[in-house]
């Protein structure tokens, strides 16, 4: 795969029966205190496809290896992948209400925030807090600590967060929602999964 090849990051999408852009799904660890966090599939154009996780709200392809990456076909009832690395799979697949089945698992589009989707607290299992105000201001700490805060932006599938000490981070984040809404159920940011918190 060409090394400086990075696609932007687009809400995943069923364009005549194929998958395009990136789907997600969130998924439980029990084991050593818990853990939520979200999987993806990103499908992208010339029909490859991505299980990597897309860190930092882009796709970058030297995250890929030979089992991560690879050229994807749908045929009635399946999607079939040759993976980078030369192996190839076949996944049960159907186009559904919203989002894609893929060997028995639901994926929805990612979906684009607004700032006033984005606007609360949101804390995950670690009880790590983001704090996103509706004049674009945010704080991230540990439970009722206000943490570090500066300003924050939303670029597609992108929350570029900007600190006060001068620290630029960017991070993929989009909300995670049953049908279409502007106001998610979730949200994943670089693939841990918050939830609204009213303490």
């Amino acid at each position: 795969m060409d090394a400086e090849w990075s696609p932007p990051l687009e809400p995943g999408r069923v364009v005549d029966g194929e998958p395009l852009g990136l789907f997600c799904a969130t998924h439980v660890t029990a084991t050593g205190g818990g853990r939520v966090d979200t999987r993806t599939w990103l499908f992208l154009p010339e029909a490859r496809v991505s299980r990597v996780y897309p860190y930092g709200g882009m796709f970058e392809t030297w995250r890929c290896s030979g089992d991560t990456c690879g050229r994807f076909e749908v045929v009635p009832g399946s999607l079939s992948v040759v993976w980078d690395g030369g192996a190839v799979a076949e996944y049960a697949y159907a186009a559904v209400a919203d989002g894609i089945a893929l060997d028995g698992d639901a994926l929805g589009p990612a979906r684009p925030l607004s700032v006033g989707s984005l606007a609360g607290r949101w804390i995950d299992v670690s009880g790590n807090v983001y704090a996103f105000g509706p004049d674009g201001t945010f704080s991230f700490g540990v439970g009722d600590s206000p943490g570090l805060g500066g300003t924050f932006d939303l670029a597609g599938l992108a929350l570029v967060l900007r600190y006060a000490d001068g620290d630029v981070l960017r991070r993929t984040a989009f909300g995670i929602a049953a049908v279409a809404t502007d106001a998610p159920d979730l949200l994943s940011i670089d693939a841990d999964v918050f939830t609204r918190w009213e303490p």
